[in-house]
C-alpha cells in the first residue's frame, strides 16, 4: 500500500514539475515577445494577469479534465479589450 502510495505521488508530482516548468517556459517566451514589440514592463505584467486571472484559470477549473484541451490563447487584442473593458467598470 505504501508503494502505490508513493507511486501515486511521485506521478503528481512528476506532472506538476514539469507543469510548472512548461508554464515559466511560457511566460518567459510571452515576455520576450511582448517586450520585442515595444511593449512596457508595467503593460506587460497587466495583460499577463489578465490573461492568467481571466482566461487561464476559467479554462484551468471549467474546461473537461476528461481530455486534452489546449491551453487558452494569448491574443493580445483580446486581453486588450479586456482590460479596457475593466477599466470602465471601476
Amino acid at each position: 500500500m505504501e508503494q502505490e502510495n508513493n507511486e501515486d505521488f511521485s506521478a503528481i508530482e512528476t506532472a506538476y514539475r514539469r507543469g510548472w516548468q512548461q508554464g515559466f517556459r511560457h511566460a518567459n517566451t510571452l515576455v520576450t515577445f511582448l517586450q520585442s514589440k515595444g511593449y512596457g514592463l508595467n503593460h506587460i505584467q497587466k495583460l499577463l494577469t489578465t490573461y492568467n486571472d481571466i482566461l487561464v484559470t476559467s479554462w484551468r477549473y471549467e474546461g473537461n479534465l476528461q481530455r486534452m484541451e489546449d491551453h487558452p490563447n494569448f491574443d493580445v487584442q483580446q486581453l486588450e479589450e479586456i482590460i479596457k473593458y475593466q477599466q470602465r467598470e471601476e
